[in-house]
């Protein structure tokens, strides 16, 4: 996995997402139960639920997507202190929506945009 991180940060550095030969079909269910899988603990506390039986396949970049909701769900344990968080995904029409939702303490609504820059950590963030 830390690999694979590496790998996926030197590409966002360097601009490589918008390569159309780095796309593949990511099989979205599998994706995210592996994220939940690898992101378990025992007697942690911490419970990982995923809901995507119709997600099926997406024509995207799987490292990229995988770090994405990774650093979603490692966020919401670590920063928030969750101890649930629901993975779904779920189509309509030709759109799919992937939403990481959890019981933490959540961000200052004045701070949403300030996280949203590389490397920021909002004022809850873990030391």
């Amino acid at each position: 996995r830390i690999e694979a991180t590496i790998t996926a940060l030197g590409q966002l550095a360097s601009g490589q997402l918008a390569r159309i030969e780095d796309r593949e079909p990511i099989d979205v269910p599998e994706m995210l139960d592996r994220v939940a899988r690898e992101n378990a603990r025992p007697g942690s506390g911490v419970e990982i639920t995923v809901e995507a039986d119709d997600a099926g396949t997406v024509w995207g970049w799987p490292a990229g997507l995988r770090l994405a909701v990774d650093n979603l769900v490692r966020n919401a344990v670590t920063h928030g202190a969750a101890t649930r968080v629901l993975l779904t995904a779920a189509r309509q029409g030709e759109s799919l929506t992937i939403t990481v939702d959890d019981n933490g303490r959540g961000l200052p609504a004045d701070e949403h945009e300030k996280v949203l820059g590389r490397f920021a950590r909002g004022s809850t963030a873990a030391p």
